[in-house]
């Protein structure tokens, strides 16, 4: 067709960037004194936390920790978004976990996209979150109640179960 054929440019390989280690924020429902519904939650989300941060600290061999989890508590959306902020602005995390419940997913999510961290939302299946509300720096771990809903029906009518009841929180979201 006489146009030319130019030769492509060669990727440029990227640097190593070598990192002593991983600061993650974990704002959970640790439990205060006050029993809540979610101490239960939050008690094993941290308890998971910690682990995580002890295997990969084992697996980097160094004795120096390549991961450091630092935990605050979020009894509320407005105490895990100051949590957040804090840990973002004075302790320099690269990543925020959490979530447990809509509010504070949405607090979380706010502040890693105004803040320029990742989150990874780890405990609230909201719909509204995956929406016209979803975020580029947020990271869905916890499936979403859709999936939950799809697999259940999958499930049971697979099974031979065609009349189900449910029991289900009387809000937009339930």
């Amino acid at each position: 067709y006489g146009i030319p054929l130019q030769p492509l440019p060669q990727p440029t390989v990227p640097q190593t960037i070598e990192i002593d280690r991983v600061l993650i924020g974990a704002v959970l429902p640790i439990p205060t004194g006050t029993p809540a519904i979610t101490d239960n939650v939050g008690r094993a989300a941290s308890v998971g936390a910690r682990l995580a941060e002890g295997l990969i600290g084992r697996d980097s061999g160094s004795s120096e920790p390549s991961l450091q989890v630092l935990l605050a508590s979020s009894p509320s959306a407005d105490a895990a978004a100051r949590a957040a902020q804090r840990l973002v602005a004075t302790e320099g995390v690269s990543a925020l976990i959490g979530g447990f419940g809509t509010d504070q997913a949405q607090a979380l999510s706010e502040v890693a996209e105004a803040r320029g961290v990742l989150f990874f939302n780890i405990g609230s299946p909201a719909d509204v979150l995956r929406g016209e509300a979803c975020r580029t720096h947020t990271f869905h771990v916890e499936a979403s109640a859709a999936m939950y809903l799809d697999v259940l029906a999958g499930w049971f009518t697979q099974s031979g179960h065609r009349r189900w009841f449910f029991v289900y929180e009387a809000t937009d979201e339930g």
